[in-house]
């Protein structure tokens, strides 16, 4: 795996990471909204890294041109 390849990786890990953060963080608070607000960023930080692994699956798999 390239340089590239794997710092692109590393960032969606850490996307993900910040993703839990957020939830754990919702979980254990009582106020609404920011339990609200922090499921939102969560769930933006997972588009994030949902995107990165997409593109990396893509670059993995490129369509067959027949």
């Amino acid at each position: 795996m390239n340089k590239a390849r794997e710092t692109e990786r590393d960032r969606a890990r850490h996307y993900r990471d910040h993703a839990d953060e957020c939830r754990r963080n919702a979980a254990e608070t009582k106020d609404f909204a920011a339990r609200v607000g922090f499921m939102q960023v969560a769930a933006f930080y997972d588009l994030m890294a949902d995107a990165i692994e997409h593109r990396l699956d893509d670059d993995d798999n490129p369509p067959n041109s027949n």
